[in-house]
């Protein structure tokens, strides 16, 4: 990937300390920070340096010192699904830089943190939020790792997947309908450096990129879980190679693609059975 360096009025490092040791925030602002974490993840998942989008965010990288508790647990959350999708795609072997980069930057994930306290605490903080956006975003988070995470522990898309493939997309259609109110796509999102890709690349910083928007974010979120909805769909049903091969043609015609993050559940799923 061109990185595009940038030596001329190079954006000054923000103050983390100060970003992270706010404990209030309005119900809009926490939307705005959740939503741009979105547009990041969708654009890593669609070729771009985790340096470039999730690890802009400060709170991702000092998570275990963010005074907010409900953005906290939202933080381990994403370093929780980082680290189940940088080892599916690993694994899977599916994919290339250009398709995902899955370069971490000596960022520190938690990996002794298990995935199921993570999900607990998301539910329980989701069952006080007001905020019908908030309590989407918990609640496609939630969904979205304990997904990751029987994928990598079962080697395939669990029995009730399905129920929890559709409860995702509703969750994402229930976001779409809360954004209406609060669209943040225009304004800056607090908690985010854009300085941070030159610190964790020095040599060759890699070039500002512009986000996804937040339609299309969410779209590529839709597009992802039905591609995933049809592989649990096959896996019930494909039983021998000439409807194997049937199903991977269909998958390749598949538009918008199967990203790698599909394709690697894939390769784990129906195709390793």
């Amino acid at each position: 990937m061109d990185t595009g360096m940038l030596i001329s009025d190079a954006p000054k490092p923000l103050d983390r300390t100060s970003i992270v040791s706010r404990s209030t925030y309005t119900q809009v602002e926490l939307e705005q920070i959740l939503i741009h974490l979105l547009q990041c993840e969708a654009a890593w998942l669609s070729g771009y340096s985790l340096a470039q989008t999730l690890w802009t965010c400060v709170f991702l990288h000092e998570w275990q010192l963010v005074a907010h508790p409900e953005l906290r647990m939202y933080m381990l959350a994403i370093l929780k699904s980082v680290e189940l999708m940088v080892f599916m795609v690993n694994t899977g072997c599916v994919g290339y830089d250009e398709d995902m980069n899955t370069e971490l930057f000596d960022v520190g994930l938690p990996y002794g943190v298990d995935v199921g306290d993570v999900a607990a605490a998301l539910a329980e903080m989701q069952s006080s939020m007001v905020s019908p956006a908030l309590q989407a975003l918990f609640a496609f988070r939630r969904e979205f790792l304990l997904l990751l995470a029987s994928v990598k522990d079962e080697c395939r898309l669990k029995g009730d997947a399905l129920t929890d493939l559709q409860s995702m997309l509703k969750h994402v259609s229930d976001l779409k309908l809360a954004y209406q109110a609060t669209n943040t796509d225009e304004k800056a999102v607090f908690g985010f450096d854009v300085s941070i890709p030159r610190q964790l690349v020095s040599a060759s910083p890699p070039r500002s990129i512009i986000l996804p928007s937040f339609a299309d974010a969410t779209d590529m979120f839709t597009h992802m879980i039905q591609h995933l909805i049809k592989i649990k769909h096959a896996s019930q049903k494909v039983r021998s190679v000439r409807l194997l091969t049937e199903f991977l043609y269909s998958m390749a015609t598949q538009r918008p693609e199967p990203n790698s993050l599909t394709r690697s559940i894939l390769h784990v799923g129906p195709t390793h059975q």
